[in-house]
C-alpha cells in the first residue's frame, strides 16, 4: 500500500520514491507509464528562444533531486516526451525505491534503469505548477515492477479521498480523513460488488481510452430529463486531432480536468452562462477558470449541479459516468481564495495536448482498478468512489433530453427619445459616481470597455477646432 499525499496549494497528488538511495521525495505518478525518471541537481530549463535558468524555477518549479555526480551514466537521452514534460539527459541504474505504509524503503533487489533530465525543453500538461522531483510510471514496464518480483498480471488500484471540501457543493456532504492510496498487487475488497464500467485502451501500447460522450450540462431528477453540450475533442478537419480525436487519458499526474484549445473554449462560454458572467477562463497553457467568490457563493445558481457526461467506447457494458463540476473546483488560495475551477487548457499544437485529460481531481469521485495482464494488454474498472458526492454516477439509465440548461438571459434596449448626438441614437445607463440628471451613452458593440468623460474633460485641439471643454465641438460630449 502506498501512501498518496496531496499540495493543498497547487492541488498536486504524489508518491514518495528514492532512486539510488539518495533519500525520499515527492514523485508525481504516470498510471500506464512505463518509465521513472528525476530531475538533475543542476537541471535547467532551455525552451528554445529564451534564456536558460534552472529547473527550479517557473514555469517547472521541479525538485533537483539526483545528484548524477554520484553515478556513471549508462547512456544518453534526447528530445523525449513523457509525462507531459520534453526533457533530455542521462539513463542510470540503481536502486528504485517506494515508500508505503509499512516498509520506509521498499526497494528492487536488482539496480533498474531510469532516466534524470538535465534539460526540460516544453511543459505541456503542468505548466506553472509543481514539477515535484520527476514521475514514477506504473505500467507494465515500468522497474517498480521488479519491486514486487515482475508478476505475470500487475493490479494496482487508486483511491483518492476528497481533499477540496465538498461541503460548499453540499451541505450533507460528510467530510472524512481516510488516507489516499495507492494498492500494488491487490485491489480494495469495499468495491468487489458495486457497479462498473470497464475500459481499455484504443490500442495497444497507448495510455488513451476511446470516448463515446463527453458532455457539459446537467441532469434534472425531478422531471426525469437532461441537457448536455457536447464538448468532445473532435474537428471536421480530421488532421487537426487525427487519431487523437475523441480520446482521453487518466492522469494522476495532472491536476484537473484538460481540455484541448476548442473544447476548452466551449466550456468556457458554458460556464460563463451557468455563472451568470461570473467566470474568467484563461486561454493559454494550463488556464484554468476563475470565478468572482468563493465556491459557496454559487449555490443560489446552482452551479454544482452541473457536471460531466462521460461515455467511453467499451464492448463490455453500455454504462456512463456523471462526474459533478465540483469534483474540478476548490477555494483556491493562489487566486485569494475565491472559488477555480480546475478545466484547464490544453496547447493542441502538439500531439500530448489533443487528447482530454482527466486529472488527480477526477479520481476524488471515482475509484479505478488497473489490470495488466503481459505487456499490451490493460482492463480499467472505473467505479464511483465511496466518498464521492452524492450525484456522481455510473449507470445506463436512458434520459429524455430536455431544454436547454444553458440560457442567456437577454435584453431589449430601446434608444433614449429625448437625447441624440447628431443623429446617433443614445441610451440611459446609471453607473456609479455620476450624479447628472438623465446621463446617456453610445453604445459600441465592438468595444469590450466603458469611457465615461471626467466633469473637467478638455480637448487638446482637434483640426480646426481650438482647445477647450469636451461639451464644445467637435467632441460635444
Amino acid at each position: 500500500m502506498i501512501y498518496v499525499g496531496h499540495d493543498e496549494f497547487h492541488y498536486k497528488t504524489t508518491v514518495r520514491a528514492s532512486l539510488g538511495f539518495q533519500g525520499l521525495s515527492t514523485f508525481q505518478v504516470s498510471l500506464l507509464g512505463n518509465y521513472v525518471y528525476a530531475y538533475a541537481d543542476d537541471c535547467m530549463i532551455a525552451t528554445p528562444g529564451t534564456l536558460q535558468t534552472s529547473c527550479e524555477n517557473a514555469p517547472v518549479y521541479a525538485t533537483t533531486y539526483f545528484n548524477s555526480s554520484i553515478y556513471y551514466a549508462k547512456d544518453t537521452y534526447t528530445n523525449s516526451a513523457y509525462a507531459g514534460y520534453n526533457t533530455s539527459g542521462e539513463i542510470y541504474s540503481a536502486e528504485v525505491c517506494l515508500n508505503t505504509k509499512d516498509t520506509p524503503f521498499f526497494c528492487t533487489v536488482y539496480n533498474q534503469e531510469f532516466y534524470v533530465a538535465e534539460q526540460v525543453m516544453d511543459d505541456n500538461w503542468n505548466y506553472g505548477s509543481k514539477a515535484d522531483s520527476g514521475t514514477v510510471g506504473l505500467g507494465a514496464s515500468s522497474p517498480v515492477w521488479a519491486i514486487v518480483s515482475q508478476p505475470a498480471t500487475k493490479v494496482f488500484d487508486v483511491y483518492l479521498n476528497n481533499f477540496n471540501g465538498w461541503t460548499w457543493a453540499d451541505s450533507n456532504y460528510v467530510a472524512n480523513n481516510s488516507q489516499s492510496v495507492i494498492n500494488i498487487g491487490s485491489f480494495d475488497p469495499e468495491y468487489n460488488y458495486d457497479r462498473h464500467t470497464t475500459i481499455s485502451p484504443y490500442q495497444s501500447n497507448s495510455y488513451l481510452f476511446a470516448l463515446s460522450i463527453f458532455g457539459f450540462g446537467k441532469t434534472d431528477n425531478t422531471t426525469n430529463t437532461e441537457f448536455y453540450t457536447d464538448i468532445m475533442n473532435f474537428d471536421v478537419d480530421i488532421t487537426k486531432y487525427g487519431i487523437l480525436a475523441n480520446t482521453t487519458s487518466l492522469a494522476l499526474n495532472f491536476r484537473g480536468l484538460g481540455l484541448p484549445a476548442t473544447s476548452f473554449n466551449k466550456f468556457s462560454d458554458l460556464l460563463a452562462v451557468a455563472t451568470k458572467g461570473e467566470s474568467t477562463c484563461l486561454s493559454r497553457k494550463s488556464g484554468y477558470c476563475a470565478l468572482s467568490n468563493p465556491c459557496e457563493y454559487y449555490n443560489k445558481y446552482n452551479l454544482w449541479d452541473y457536471d460531466f457526461k462521460i461515455q467511453f467506447q467499451t464492448n463490455q457494458d453500455d454504462f456512463y459516468l456523471r462526474v459533478p463540476l465540483a469534483t474540478f473546483a476548490a477555494n483556491y488560495d493562489a487566486e485569494g481564495g475565491v472559488c477555480v475551477v480546475f478545466v484547464e487548457y490544453l496547447q493542441d499544437t502538439q500531439n500530448d495536448g489533443k487528447s482530454i485529460m482527466l486529472g488527480s481531481m477526477f479520481f476524488q469521485s471515482v475509484y479505478a482498478q488497473y489490470t495488466q495482464a503481459g505487456v499490451n494488454s490493460v482492463i480499467v474498472d472505473l467505479f464511483v468512489n465511496k466518498h464521492a458526492l452524492a450525484s456522481t454516477y455510473i449507470g445506463n439509465d436512458v434520459v429524455p433530453t430536455g431544454d436547454t440548461v444553458f440560457v442567456t438571459p437577454v435584453a431589449t434596449l430601446e434608444p433614449e427619445t429625448v437625447t441624440s448626438k447628431n443623429g446617433q441614437p443614445t441610451f440611459a445607463a446609471t453607473i456609479a459616481g455620476i450624479t447628472d440628471t438623465n446621463p446617456y451613452f453610445l453604445l459600441d458593440f465592438s468595444s469590450s470597455h466603458t469611457i465615461v468623460w471626467d466633469i473637467n474633460c478638455m480637448t487638446t485641439g482637434i483640426g480646426i477646432y481650438p482647445a477647450g471643454p469636451c461639451s464644445d465641438q467637435p467632441t460635444e460630449m
